[in-house]
């Protein structure tokens, strides 16, 4: 107890009064709360490392639900022959997950300015792979399959092999331009020759 007042006194002696900023806001606190300085820094460093803790605290916790329990489950069910349900069950989620994680990669930035995000994304973990709520399951019938449908029926075979076959003729195409360029320099070419020759 003794470090923590140490370390207190060497924030409000020896910290504060060095950054104006600082000191100014401490005495504006002071003055309009009517609290010694001394609580206003207390405040301040608990809720610098209950922010730290949380915040760490919230990304272990995300690790746990997200990745290790689903793991664990997944492994399980492979290892026991488990039901098919339960197997399916798990199979929705992974395939949510590697959908959602994209999206998240990239949208980090916008989801780290919600309030709360890591909370609303613990809930969601747990909704998506509980199986009272089984919202991994929801989400792959509402939106996964149809897309899924969608794109066998256009089957991405067709339209890769459609890709190619453009590419090929356009390439053809283009061979083809070569060649009779090619050939018009050449004739013209030797007609000049043989008119410097006349």
């Amino acid at each position: 107890m003794e470090t923590y007042y140490k370390f207190l006194d060497f924030i409000q002696f020896g910290l504060v009064p060095r950054i104006p900023w600082l000191q100014q806001t401490v005495t504006n606190l002071e003055q309009c709360l009517n609290v010694p300085p001394r609580y206003i820094i207390q405040a301040f460093v608990v809720f610098i490392f209950w922010t730290m803790a949380t915040s760490y605290f919230c990304i272990l916790s995300k690790y746990i639900i997200f990745y290790l329990y689903p793991t664990y489950q997944t492994i399980r069910v492979i290892h026991t022959n488990a039901n098919k349900s339960e197997l399916i069950h798990w199979l929705n989620y992974w395939t949510v997950f590697a959908c959602i994680m994209p999206i998240e990669h990239y949208a980090h930035n916008i989801f780290n300015s919600i309030p709360f995000i890591s909370f609303i994304q613990l809930i969601f973990g747990y909704w998506c792979y509980s199986n009272y709520f089984n919202g991994s399951r929801i989400i792959m019938e509402r939106y996964l399959l149809p897309l899924y449908q969608w794109i066998e029926k256009n089957s991405i075979d067709q339209i890769g092999s459609k890709a190619i076959d453009q590419l090929i003729e356009f390439s053809n195409k283009q061979n083809n331009n070569v060649k009779k360029k090619v050939q018009k320099f050449s004739t013209e070419t030797v007609t000049n020759k043989l008119n410097k020759k006349l």
